[in-house]
C-alpha cells in the first residue's frame, strides 16, 4: 500500500493524506482501481475473471476386483 500512496504521490501530485485515502480505496472499490492505476497494477489486484475452466470427463464406475484382474491379464491399458 505504501507504493500505492507514494505513486498517488509523484504521479498524481496528492497530498499525503489524500494519497493515502486513495490507495485504501483502491483495494475497496475494483472501477477506482481501474480508472486511477496502470493495467499491469490493477490486474495485480483485480486479477482477470478466468473465462474458462476445464473438467476432465466422467470416469464412471470403478473396475470391481474380478474386472480388474480380467483387464490386466488382456494387457491393461496396453492392449
Amino acid at each position: 500500500m505504501r507504493d500505492l500512496s507514494e505513486y498517488f504521490r509523484r504521479e498524481h501530485g496528492m497530498s499525503r493524506r489524500r494519497s493515502g485515502f486513495m490507495s485504501r480505496e483502491i483495494y475497496r472499490d475494483e472501477s477506482l482501481s481501474r480508472e486511477w492505476l496502470p493495467t499491469g497494477w490493477h490486474e495485480s489486484i483485480y486479477p482477470p475473471a478466468i473465462a474458462f475452466t476445464r473438467r476432465g470427463g466422467h470416469l464412471g464406475e470403478p473396475f470391481t476386483p474380478k474386472q480388474h484382474a480380467a483387464w490386466l491379464k488382456a494387457g491393461g491399458d496396453r492392449a
